[in-house]
């Protein structure tokens, strides 16, 4: 298809509804199901499309909770509006995203971690991918991706870059509840004191998130302050490249001095997200305690450890 033709595809996409985009999931998943791993998996990812131009949050946030004890498939992929998506930093980080399944189950079961990504999707879309990378533009496929994990899952947060996109998330993953894709799921849409939208929970932001699961849904506000945390945007910013957000990443994991009074906003911002991952998973503690025990885990170097183990796999 030309190019201008793509163009105003991807502009008609921003349109499209639930059901629509259920139609493009549907065909994925008749080319290549989703697998079913037979345990209890979680995901954490953003749609972008919020031009905030932050560090990895959702792939750090991946990494800190495996240590933390939720077995973690990363769905992502290559970045089409921002500097560095999950697939780029990874590669970056030098991990073979490449690898077999059997390798990946081997990391996933000794360290609770896998990262994906559909290939199938990935060549039906490329077209359109490429477009928008070109042209740094948002389309329906900051819907699809999130949710076109190649893992069946038990959960998932997601994070929207857009406040339009908000309503239409939470009704696909009620729809992927109801297909029995998912148990439980959270989305989320944050804002910066400027008013900017992050597609992330942050330590500089506050946020509307909603959590589902089968018996239906609950929204509540999260707001930073509550945690005595008061950080600025700038302090979550990203790097010029690949490369230095891969490195941003081991500096947030390897802030492994004695607990620290005044962490690092980077690394508080990722504790948020790992506790609503902790959240999601089991609600028999507050946000606020598993804040903390995220923190703790960071900073013991666990997460760090646990990492650079898993690298040694894949």
């Amino acid at each position: 298809m030309p190019e201008a033709e793509l163009l105003e595809f991807i502009e008609s996409s921003h349109n499209f509804s639930v059901n629509q985009i259920l139609d493009y999931l549907d065909y994925i998943y008749e080319q290549a199901p989703p697998i079913d791993i037979g345990e209890s998996i979680y995901d954490c990812c953003g749609t972008g499309g919020d031009a905030a131009n932050t560090f990895n949050i959702s792939t750090t946030t991946a990494i800190v909770a495996a240590a933390a004890g939720i077995k973690v498939c990363k769905n992502g992929g290559r970045s089409s509006s921002s500097t560095t998506g999950s697939v780029d930093v990874l590669e970056a980080l030098g991990l073979n995203l490449g690898a077999k399944l059997e390798t990946k189950l081997i990391g996933l079961e000794k360290y609770n971690l896998a990262f994906y990504s559909s290939n199938v999707s990935a060549e039906l879309l490329a077209p359109i991918k490429q477009v928008c990378r070109k042209h740094k533009l948002t389309s329906f496929l900051s819907l699809l991706g999130p949710i076109a994990s190649p893992v069946k899952l038990t959960g998932q947060i997601v994070g929207v870059g857009q406040e339009n996109w908000f309503g239409t998330m939470v009704d696909l993953q009620t729809k992927l509840i109801e297909r029995g894709l998912r148990q439980k799921a959270a989305v989320l849409i944050s804002e910066f004191a400027d008013g900017a939208k992050l597609d992330e929970l942050s330590s500089a932001s506050r946020s509307k998130i909603v959590l589902l699961n089968k018996e239906g849904s609950k929204e509540f506000q999260f707001d930073p302050k509550d945690f005595d945390l008061d950080d600025k945007k700038e302090d979550l910013q990203g790097g010029a490249d690949h490369q230095a957000n891969a490195q941003i990443i081991l500096e947030t994991l390897g802030h492994c001095e004695p607990l620290p009074s005044n962490p690092d906003p980077k690394i508080r911002t990722v504790a948020l997200n790992v506790a609503l991952l902790l959240y999601l998973q089991d609600q028999s503690q507050e946000l606020s305690q598993y804040f903390q025990t995220v923190i703790e885990i960071i900073s013991s170097g666990k997460a760090l450890e646990n990492f650079e183990r898993f690298k040694g796999i894949v």
